[in-house]
């Protein structure tokens, strides 16, 4: 491979790299959002914002309360829970819910497989598969392969915004709950 083809390489493993980045921080930034919003609405905006700023001073082994922002929950629970507390807060809750089909999404790239599309250089799309999980107790030589995507630059930016579309949701949920909550 010469040295033009190996720096095309180089920036598309560089242009994933910075898109899967991109992806990530956008799932995190939903889920603490989430978290936020559930604190806010069982101990109240002063509460929250106080243990939340506190969070950037703690020490390792230093003990906290537990609390719906760091207990141990799945992002499916919260979002259930979120779903929940919306329909029974807000008026014209339908459109603040958030889709349960990024729990789906989330699970998929964490524990689906990425590889290159092409068999051998140069590598310009990465493809996300994912196939099913094998039954308990059950031996089986075969799994299906239910998700096939090449992860375009498109594709990125599909799912980022649909993931900022969700995460602006929980946004004006605090805001209906308390218009002070978010600057």
């Amino acid at each position: 491979m010469g040295k033009i083809a190996s720096l095309i390489n180089k920036l598309h493993m560089l242009i994933y790299s910075i898109n899967l980045g991109r992806l990530m921080i956008n799932l995190y930034s939903l889920e603490f959002v989430l978290r936020t919003f559930l604190l806010m609405n069982d101990i109240g905006l002063e509460k929250t914002t106080t243990f939340t700023q506190s969070i950037y001073t703690m020490k390792i082994g230093q003990e906290v309360e537990n609390n719906l922002f760091i207990k141990f929950d799945y992002l499916s629970e919260l979002i259930n829970e979120y779903n929940d507390l919306v329909s029974s807060l807000c008026s014209y809750p339908d459109e603040l819910k958030i889709d349960n089909k990024i729990v789906r999404f989330r699970n998929t790239l964490v524990h689906g497989h990425v590889f290159y599309k092409e068999p051998s250089p140069p590598f310009t799309t990465m493809l996300l598969l994912k196939f099913n999980k094998p039954k308990r107790n059950k031996t089986t030589s075969k799994r299906k392969l239910i998700l096939n995507e090449a992860m375009t630059n498109d594709w990125f930016n599909k799912n980022i915004k649909w993931i900022q579309d969700e995460y602006k949701k929980v946004v004006e949920a605090c805001r209906r709950k308390n218009p002070k909550s978010i600057g």
